[in-house]
């Protein structure tokens, strides 16, 4: 999760900066974005700093016209199904996963035991979210945890 920040310069061109340079869990990126100080006074954050110094041809930002605002930056769908797997077993929705795979026709029992890669926009994958109360924020955590398992 990163802080987007959109403006217009006094000649009207559109500005937008996407801060930090690191990707934030939610929670740091909320209070990275209340912490923002979008005045004019430079300071230690690195957003401020970004959004102060930027200018159009020598003309500054419009400060009428700043937004900030969380900003997804989780563009990653595919996985190896290996990791998605020890993810759902380490967030304790694994032996959920398997008894909903189970329960369902043998064609998907097939795809869930053989897929090489998972892809969080599969509609075999949401419909198992679903049927678990899983919201998208869940199944985000799954594979952003999958991702980082080596």
């Amino acid at each position: 999760m990163k802080i987007k920040i959109t403006a217009q310069f006094e000649d009207g061109k559109p500005f937008t900066a996407l801060v930090p340079k690191d990707s934030l869990s939610d929670e740091d990126a909320l209070a990275y974005l209340n912490a923002l100080d979008l005045s004019t006074k430079p300071n230690n954050n690195e957003a401020t700093n970004a959004f102060l110094n930027s200018t159009s041809n020598g003309l500054g930002l419009n400060l009428a016209t700043v937004n900030a605002e969380l900003y997804d930056d989780f563009n990653t769908t595919v996985c190896e199904s290996t990791r998605v797997k020890i993810a759902l077993r380490r967030l304790g929705h694994y032996d959920n996963v398997i008894q909903l795979v189970l329960a369902t026709n043998g064609e998907n029992q097939l795809w869930w035991e053989n897929a090489k890669t998972l892809d969080y926009t599969d509609s075999r994958i949401i419909a198992m979210a679903s049927a678990l109360s899983l919201t998208e924020a869940d199944l985000k955590a799954v594979w952003k945890l999958a991702l980082s398992i080596d």
